[in-house]
């Protein structure tokens, strides 16, 4: 396993170049908690990822993307799920939409500065989850991470403790005009209700 400091110069060269090799996990810091995160379309890193988490396979794994020009054509965005992206996007914010085929995505836009220019000098979407065994709280520090996992993972950046009153993204389904908060976390049900009654009110009659 390579172990990197945040502030390495060359953490994010190394961490792109991570994620093109088969089967890779990476750990990472998030503004939430640290993740573990692979290539979306890398099936092997995914199983991996299920594995280090004893994760059950019926429970999906998110998203990060870019920014919204990387959101996958399948997936059905309201003008209700454009208008929470653009008011709550990049940050702890998850949104999960119907994806064309009968299930759903999940997906954020990180506000980390190292996660974001690793998303956008690699152009990937990335599958994302916390960095903890399934049911246990979220890790925030790289080693209570790495102490818990099943496994190891391929490459760790270092981006030093998380402050213990940190939230989980917020998660929001929304589906046309409907939307429902499937975990309330760091933007609070009432940030969300405010932005959907300004819009309205702000909406032409």
């Amino acid at each position: 396993m390579l172990l990197l400091e945040e502030h390495d110069p060359f953490a994010v060269e190394k961490c792109v170049e991570a994620l093109k090799g088969r089967g890779n996990v990476l750990l990472l810091p998030t503004e939430t908690v640290y993740g573990l995160v692979c290539d979306y379309e890398d099936t092997a890193a995914r199983e991996a990822i299920y594995r280090l988490k004893r994760r059950d396979k019926s429970k999906l794994l998110g998203a990060f993307l870019p920014d919204l020009a990387h959101l996958p054509s399948r997936c059905l965005l309201s003008k209700k799920a454009s208008l929470l992206a653009e008011k709550f996007m990049p940050g702890p914010f998850t949104l999960v939409l119907p994806d064309g085929t009968g299930g759903t995505f999940g997906f954020r836009i990180p506000d980390h500065p190292l996660l974001s220019k690793i998303l956008v000098s690699s152009g990937k979407i990335l599958a994302q989850t916390s960095a903890n065994l399934s049911g246990t709280p979220p890790a925030l520090s790289p080693r209570e991470a790495l102490s818990a996992l099943e496994g190891e993972v391929s490459l760790a950046v270092d981006g030093g403790r998380i402050p213990a009153d940190s939230l989980s993204s917020t998660v929001v389904f929304v589906e046309g005009d409907f939307m429902k908060i499937l975990r309330e976390g760091a933007v609070p049900r009432q940030a969300i209700e405010d932005a959907l009654q300004e819009k309205e009110k702000n909406s032409p009659r």
